[in-house]
C-alpha cells in the first residue's frame, strides 16, 4: 500500500492497525479473476485515517499455488478532498472501476465528487520471461491499470511512438500510427519512473472522434532515458520511442 506516495508495509490484527499518526482498517474484498487463469483473485480495500484526513486504497492480490501474492501499485484510491471511487465490481476481464477524479482546472468543493468521471476495467498480467505481476487496463486499447490521473498541466509533445500497458516490451498497446496524437510532458505530468530509469509512466493523447475534445487521455508506459542535464530524471524519447542520449 502506498502512503504519501511511498510504499508502506502494514500488519493488521483483526483487520485493524494503528501507529503514531494513522489508523488502518481492512474494508470490502471483491473476488474476481484478474489474470484470466479461471481462479478468483481478490481486490481488498484498506482505509487509513489521520485526524480529519481519510484515504481508501484498493490493492490486488493474485491467487497462486504458493499462496496470495500482492500486485505492486494501487488499482484506485479515494481521498476526502481528492479522487473518489464509486465502485469496484467483478468484470469479464478483471474488475470494473468507476471513479470521479478531481480536476486541476475546475474548482470543486471537497464535499462533492470530482468532475472527471472515469470507468475502466483493470486486470493483472505477467509477461513471458518476467516474474513480475502488473496492473493493466483490459478495456479498449489497454494501458496502465493502476491509479493514474490522466489530466495534468504540462506541454503536449506531438509524436507517435510505441506505448505500453506495463514497463515490459511485450505489453505494447495496439495503437495505429494515426491514433496517437502525442503525450504530456513536464515535472507535474510524470507519474513514475522505474528504478532503472528505462520506463516512464505518463499521459498519452489518443485520437477519439466520439469525444467532445476529439481525443482521450490514457495513462501508459513509455521507454525513457534519464537526461544527464536534468538531475530530476526528466525523460527523453526518440521519435521511435527508443531511449536517446
Amino acid at each position: 500500500m502506498a502512503l504519501d506516495g511511498k510504499p508502506s508495509k502494514i500488519r493488521l490484527e483483526n483487520s485493524k492497525a494503528s501507529d503514531e499518526f494513522n489508523s488502518y482498517e481492512l474494508g470490502k474484498i471483491v473476488y474476481a479473476d484478474l489474470d484470466g487463469d479461471g481462479v478468483d483473485d481478490a481486490v481488498a480495500s484498506f482505509s487509513s485515517t489521520s485526524g480529519n484526513a481519510y484515504w481508501e486504497h484498493f490493492v490486488a492480490w493474485i491467487a497462486t499455488e504458493e499462496g496470495p501474492v500482492q500486485v505492486p501499485g494501487e488499482i484506485a484510491y479515494s481521498h476526502n478532498c481528492g479522487s473518489t471511487v464509486e465502485s469496484v465490481v467483478p468484470a469479464n476481464q478483471g474488475v470494473k472501476v468507476t471513479e470521479y477524479l478531481r480536476s486541476d482546472f475546475q474548482n470543486t468543493a471537497c464535499s462533492e465528487n470530482g468532475p472527471l468521471k472515469q470507468v475502466r476495467t483493470v486486470g493483472v498480467e505477467r509477461y513471458s520471461g518476467d516474474d513480475q505481476y502488473y496492473l493493466v487496463r483490459t478495456d479498449g486499447l489497454g494501458g496502465y491499470g493502476g491509479y493514474c490521473h490522466p489530466e495534468a498541466k504540462g506541454d503536449t509533445i506531438s509524436v507517435s511512438i510505441p506505448v505500453y500497458s506495463a514497463p515490459d516490451s511485450k505489453s505494447k498497446m495496439p495503437l495505429e500510427e494515426q491514433e496517437m496524437m502525442g503525450y504530456l510532458a513536464g515535472p507535474d505530468v510524470i507519474g513514475e519512473v522505474t528504478e532503472d530509469g528505462q520506463w516512464m509512466l505518463g499521459a498519452v493523447l489518443i485520437r477519439d472522434g466520439q469525444a467532445e475534445s476529439g481525443m482521450q487521455t490514457r495513462c501508459a508506459w513509455m521507454p525513457t532515458m534519464k537526461n544527464p542535464l536534468h538531475t530530476d530524471g526528466e525523460a527523453v524519447l526518440g521519435e521511435n520511442g527508443e531511449p536517446v542520449g
